[in-house]
Parts: structure tokens; C-alpha cells; sequence
């Protein structure tokens, strides 16, 4: 299996590999489901720049270059089910890679506005966006190439060869930086009986917990539509005292969160008298498990694992955030738990969601939570250290999304700038934008009156950015 999963040459120039499990479900996720040209989990993450630059567009083109340079597997595709990468010396490759992936919107649009417009459809390989009038940078892809970590990872590294430019970027021996998948740099382990059967437990409680806690949809007959977003932000001060409470009850902020978002979701759909536990699923970083002499920071392909996990929803908030803990952990369990049946959660997982609910059954509309935690080191003490003497570099602003092809809800839940971030990406046929909204302020009151705290929290859409000021369009 490993060495079909290795780079290897197949002609001069030209390099191909397979697809790991994790590949194949993200394959299998992003299939569209609808007659529009829409790929589910399709990725996009942006950040706002201070900067100063006489021409930001020509600085990040050739930040572009680099990061291809050092990061080529951005550039792969697959074509008849195999990777493929063509080294970019190749003068047609190289013309033809930078018109499909690089871009420029002199436009009065922030980043997140753009994200949702109908003309920005999914394409096979990462793109970048580059905003001069707001001094944003958007990138996108297929899940199968781009998730949370590793859309940080890029628009760090960009951020830094802003601030430290090369002479020059040359192509053709770029292929020794292709990066292997998941499978081989953590040498994922066969499981054992004990562990397949400990799997098998966990996805029979995850099926008799269905139908569960969802979210209130609207539309369900209807073909998706496009995906919006909207977050909500706990200032500094807020954030600290939701910090200084769970410290003192023991509570880690990925239970909170996980906590706040399941109760928010049964109080949504009325199902206080309907649902005592939330069927979701633990989203857990592979990087732990590295083995290979990559760097885990520097891994540039999806390493995420994932286990199906039954929140029991109690009484309290304190004692949800308590058992939602433990529930997370146990999912991830030890002993390489997670990474050993990750097989199994991809090759399960599509037959599981297959399966008809009984006629009933509520839209599946689940809430997601993908927790990424504190940001700052990653994005800010990072890029500074990159710089060269008397650049200065600020980034206002981080987010992701997921494009929503039904009308399941996925949340990346960050800590940046010291503030509490939710962000919610959803499709605008199943969810107004008044419910998710109504959401988002239960979200809040979860936290606040569960931790007996006086929060304020806001509530933001597209346009609502605190940093929103336009620049001089370039020439």
C-alpha cells in the first residue's frame, strides 16, 4: 500500500501517486449533489491585511509562485483517480496553473461577500483570491486538498513571503517537496480486534441516537442554494472570563463550545422535549501521529481524523460541557485509537449516512463543530518572526468556511486576537439568514447564562467587518 501512495515519476516531468482513504472519502464528500455546479465541504478560508505595498496584487503573485515552489502539492490534481503533478518548468503548465488559480476582484466586496456570490463555483485545484481595495487574501479548493490547518498554513506562509520577498522563484526541481498523505507520514497501524470492535460500538450508539438534535430548516423539498456565513464574536474581555470559568471548573473550551452548540441546536427545533443527546462527530488532528521526517507545522495535505460521537445533552450547561468532554475524548480515545480505524471511519461512514431514516425523521441538519483553537501563535507570533527588519505585517482578520450543499451546518470555532470566534457556513435554501442568526444568539446565551456571566457577544454578517475600510484600487 505505501509505495502506491509514494511520488513517483511515470514520465520526465510529470509525477502521480494514489489516493489514501482520507482522500477517497474527501473525494466522496465533495461529489455534487445537485444540478448547480456546487461541491459539498468545498473549502474557503481569507485573512485582512495591514500592509503597505505599492502593488499588493504583483506581491502576492509572486508569493503565489513561492509557495507552489516550496508546496507543489497545492498544484496536483486528480485525473482518473490518481494524483497528478506536472513540474512547473513545463511553460504551458506553469501558464495554465496560474490562470486558473490565481485571481483579482477590484471590488467593493469583502472577502466573505465574494465567498457567497453565485459566479465563484469549485474548481480541481487550490485557488487564490486577492481583494486590493480591502487588503484581503481568500484562497479555495476541494476538501480533498485544503482543510482549517492547512488553509492557515498557507496564508501564514504568504503573509511571511510578503515580508521577506524572494530574488527570485524558479520551477523544475520542485517535485522533491511533494508531500505524502496521511496513511504514510503517520504510518497509520493496522487496528486491532479490540479496537474494531470498540468502533463498531461506537457506530452502533451514533445510529440509534438518529434522528437527533438539528437544527429548524426550511425548504426541504428544494435544491440547495448558495452557501453563506455569518460568526459571532466575543470581544477580549468576554473571552477571558469565559476562559477564567472553565478553568476553574475544569472544562477545556473545545467541550464548552461543543456544549454551547448542541443545546443552542435542540433549543432551536424546539426538541427540549424531544432529544437528551446530539449524534455528531469528533474532528481530531492527525499531527500528533507523524512519523515521517516532515515537520507535523509544515504538512501541507489533509490530516484529520474523525470518529461518530453521541453528546448527551443534560439539565445543565455545566454538566453538557462536563460529558461533552468526555464523550470527545473517549471518541478519540488512546493507543492511536483514532488514527487506527480511520480505515474504517472512511469507508463506514458513507454507508452509515446512506442508510433512509424512517419517514418522520426531521431534514438532517446537523451543527459541526470544528474546533481549531487559539490562532495567534500560528498567525501572528509566526509571521513576525519571518520578517525582514522594519517590514510590518498586521493580519485584522481570519476566517474559514465550507461550502453547505444540504442543509447540515459546519462551524469552525477559533480563538483570535484573544476573541471567541463561532463562524457558521451554511446553504441560504435551508436556513434564512434571520434563524441562523436567532442560533447564534442562543449560542451566546448558552455561554453566558451557563457560566453565570454577563457576555456580549455579537452577531456578524458579510459587511459587518469591525476593520471594514476600503483602499484605493491599484493600477
Amino acid at each position: 500500500m505505501t509505495a502506491t501512495l509514494e511520488w513517483s515519476e511515470r514520465k520526465p516531468g510529470v509525477f502521480s501517486r494514489a489516493l489514501d482513504d482520507l482522500e477517497l472519502f474527501y473525494t466522496w464528500v465533495g461529489t455534487p449533489r445537485s444540478k448547480e455546479n456546487k461541491q459539498n465541504w468545498y473549502m474557503s478560508s481569507g485573512i485582512k491585511l495591514e500592509i503597505q505595498r505599492p502593488n499588493l496584487v504583483e506581491a502576492t503573485k509572486t508569493a503565489w509562485l513561492e509557495i507552489r515552489r516550496r508546496y507543489p502539492n497545492i498544484a496536483a490534481k486528480v485525473e482518473n483517480g490518481v494524483w497528478i503533478y506536472r513540474v512547473a518548468s513545463n511553460q504551458e503548465e506553469y501558464k495554465t496553473w496560474l490562470e486558473e488559480t490565481f485571481h483579482v476582484h477590484r471590488t467593493s466586496l469583502t472577502a466573505r461577500e465574494l465567498w457567497s456570490e453565485p459566479d465563484m463555483q469549485p474548481t480541481t485545484r487550490i485557488t487564490i483570491h486577492v481583494l486590493p481595495n480591502t487588503q484581503e487574501i481568500l484562497i479555495r479548493g476541494p476538501h480533498l486538498m485544503l482543510d482549517g490547518f492547512l488553509s492557515m498554513k498557507i496564508l501564514r506562509t504568504i503573509m511571511e513571503i510578503l515580508g521577506n520577498p524572494p530574488d527570485a522563484v524558479r520551477f523544475g526541481d520542485e517535485a522533491k517537496n511533494l508531500q505524502m498523505p496521511l496513511a504514510v507520514n503517520c504510518r497509520t497501524p493496522p487496528y486491532t480486534a479490540a479496537q474494531e470492535a470498540k468502533w463498531q460500538s461506537i457506530l452502533d450508539e451514533w445510529a440509534q441516537a438518529v434522528p437527533t438534535t438539528h437544527l429548524q430548516t426550511t425548504n426541504q423539498t428544494q435544491p440547495p442554494g448558495c452557501s453563506r456565513s455569518q460568526w459571532l464574536v466575543f470581544d477580549a474581555e468576554d473571552t477571558r472570563q469565559i476562559q477564567n470559568a472553565l478553568r476553574k471548573l475544569g472544562i477545556s473550551l473545545a467541550a464548552a463550545t461543543q456544549a454551547a452548540l448542541s443545546l443552542a441546536a435542540r433549543k432551536h427545533s424546539s426538541g427540549e422535549d424531544k432529544y437528551n443527546s446530539h449524534a455528531t462527530f469528533g474532528l481530531y488532528s492527525a499531527r500528533e501521529f507523524v512519523q515521517s521526517s516532515i515537520t507535523p507545522s509544515e504538512i501541507i495535505v489533509p490530516h484529520v481524523l474523525g470518529v461518530p460521537v453521541v453528546i448527551p445533552l443534560r439539565s445543565t450547561f455545566i454538566e453538557t460541557a462536563r460529558d461533552a468532554g468526555k464523550a470527545l475524548q473517549g471518541a478519540k480515545g488512546t493507543d492511536a485509537f483514532a488514527l487506527a480505524v480511520s480505515p474504517l471511519w472512511t469507508s463506514d461512514l458513507p454507508k452509515l449516512l446512506a442508510k433512509p431514516l424512517p419517514d418522520d425523521s426531521p431534514m438532517p441538519a446537523d451543527i459541526q463543530l470544528s474546533y481549531m483553537g487559539p490562532l495567534d501563535s500560528h498567525l501572528l507570533k509566526e509571521v513576525r518572526d519571518h520578517l525582514r527588519p522594519g517590514e510590518d505585517i498586521r493580519c485584522l482578520d481570519w476566517w474559514a468556511a465550507l461550502d453547505m450543499v444540504g442543509a447540515n451546518v459546519v462551524c469552525p470555532t477559533v480563538v483570535f486576537q484573544g476573541q471567541l470566534r463561532f463562524s457558521l457556513g451554511y446553504n441560504e435554501v435551508y436556513h434564512s439568514k434571520e434563524s441562523i442568526k436567532y442560533f447564534l444568539d442562543l449560542v451566546g446565551k448558552q455561554l453566558s447564562e451557563g457560566l453565570n456571566l454577563s457576555l456580549f457577544p455579537t452577531a456578524c454578517v458579510p459587511g459587518d467587518e469591525d476593520w471594514l475600510v476600503k483602499y484605493d484600487d491599484e493600477d
